[in-house]
């Protein structure tokens, strides 16, 4: 939804639209025939809320809908802990039928298995899902980047994920550096103070609520902690004069030269897809116009 960044967007937008013309639909169709019975015998007909009716014929026979919606709020938020506690996150091209495996599998679910998961999925026809996902990205920031992403596209085919990965790990900083420019007008030379300033643009929470029970934007705002969290985890702290090799992809510890085995294919799309993720907040902020 964005507003949502998830497989529930478009479910909850077509219902919502679909609700509204259905409801318009017999509301018309209730005045037009209340008019013509009338007409032959010239009754003047009492004033009736034919919408207000309509509008809870509708709502009665949507319950379920409503119902359902309330459980994949419930399996979403579940699942992004599940994946966050293995370095992933809700990906957005992923079905909802998905994550409610994930939900229900919890403790039995590896790095591993998501890894093969999610690896299968995007490499199917020649890695067709990959490219239709960058051909998407179209807000500011990244269509001004797309040959440099259609390039690490074209390499990550052909399995050179030495010249992928450092070619799409810097472009995050740029994304995000030149958002809060445009936006805030500000910038630093220390990337901290501006990833600062992007955090806070989105509502944040660590758990679900208890007093209520959690919509939508409840689970935005946990999908959003647990997205900034990844962000925050590729720019892990890294000493050069003191180079390990750094647990998942590292900005400084490639940008220093020192971590040289990065060349992965889960790595390479890990990048592809921490683009998309950051795509998607940008579009729920409705961002597309800076």
């Amino acid at each position: 939804m964005f507003k949502f960044p998830n497989p529930m967007d478009e479910l909850l937008k077509q219902i919502e639209a679909s609700n509204r013309r259905l409801i318009d639909s017999v509301s018309r169709q209730f005045q037009d025939q209340a008019n013509k019975l009338a007409q032959p015998i010239e009754l003047k007909l009492p004033t009736i809320e034919f919408s207000s009716l309509a509008e809870s014929m509708i709502r009665e026979s949507t319950r379920g809908i409503e119902e359902a919606i309330k459980r994949f709020n419930l399996i979403l938020a579940k699942a992004s802990s599940i994946m966050a506690r293995h370095g992933w996150w809700i990906i957005r091209q992923f079905s909802i039928g998905y994550y409610k495996d994930v939900a229900n599998r919890d403790e039995n679910v590896t790095r591993e298995a998501l890894n093969n998961d999610i690896l299968s999925w995007f490499r199917r026809n020649e890695w067709e899902p990959l490219t239709k996902m960058v051909n998407g990205w179209t807000l500011n920031g990244f269509s001004t980047r797309i040959r440099h992403f259609q390039d690490a596209l074209e390499v990550h085919k052909q399995g050179r994920y030495t010249m992928s990965v450092p070619g799409l790990v810097i472009h995050i900083e740029g994304i995000i550096r030149e958002f809060i420019q445009a936006t805030e007008d500000f910038t630093d030379s220390n990337f901290w103070s501006i990833r600062n300033r992007f955090c806070e643009k989105f509502k944040r929470v660590t758990d679900l609520p208890e007093d209520h029970e959690p919509d939508v934007d409840d689970v935005q705002a946990l999908e959003n902690y647990y997205n900034l969290r990844v962000i925050e985890s590729l720019y892990q702290n890294y000493r050069p004069e003191q180079h390990q090799a750094p647990d998942g992809i590292s900005r400084h510890a490639i940008g220093h030269g020192l971590w040289i085995d990065y060349d992965t294919e889960e790595g390479s799309l890990y990048l592809f897809l921490l683009l998309d993720m950051v795509h998607a907040m940008l579009e729920q902020l409705e961002s597309d116009s800076w």
